[in-house]
């Protein structure tokens, strides 16, 4: 309507409880924090964020992962 964007972010371990919303969204976020695990841009997270095409999920988790040097 107005071009905006919508992400939704969820503590909830799977996308299972969204799949009726999900073709509103743009992006998902799911999975806890968990500060051993790290964010987005740690290699052993246990979160994931997803890119909504077509009503279908594209992991996009890999794009905030820090470059090693």
């Amino acid at each position: 309507m107005h071009g905006l964007k919508t992400c939704l972010y969820s503590g909830a371990d799977s996308t299972a409880f969204f799949q009726n919303i999900i073709p509103m969204l743009d992006y998902l976020k799911v999975g806890a924090y968990d500060e051993r695990l790290g964010g987005l841009d740690s290699p052993t997270t246990n979160q994931r964020f997803y890119q909504v095409e077509n009503g279908l999920l594209e992991d996009k988790t890999q794009l905030f992962r820090r470059k090693i040097e």
